[in-house]
């Protein structure tokens, strides 16, 4: 399951008439005709065959900077007091690892979600 992309969800009950007309047909050697076939079999056109726009939670992705920005300002504010100068070190370091872990996890699900 992703963290910033709904999951795709498949139904397998519509597969199951198309699977039986495709065992009672003959072969198709030709792959562009065996393509137009299963596309036809499925109802999409062509240009649709497989193709689904991945479609992000963005209220996710928004809470997750959010969040992220409260860390950085967190850490620039008790920057200023010198009793809490490692605690913002540490702060902004925890900032950084959240910061590039929303980067990777949102350029994972992306490439994970193209056709």
């Amino acid at each position: 399951m992703g963290l910033f992309y709904e999951p795709q969800v498949h139904s397998n009950t519509s597969l199951v008439p198309v699977v039986d007309r495709a065992l009672q047909m003959e072969p198709i050697e030709d792959r562009d005709r065996r393509v137009q076939v299963v596309a036809q079999m499925l109802g999409l056109d062509g240009a649709q065959a497989g193709v689904t726009a991945p479609n992000p939670v963005w209220w996710r992705v928004i809470v997750a900077f959010v969040l992220a920005g409260a860390l950085f300002v967190g850490a620039i504010v008790l920057e200023n007091s010198p009793e809490h100068a490692e605690s913002s070190k540490t702060l902004l370091h925890v900032f950084e690892i959240a910061f590039t872990a929303i980067l990777a996890l949102l350029g994972i699900e992306t490439a994970k979600q193209k056709p």
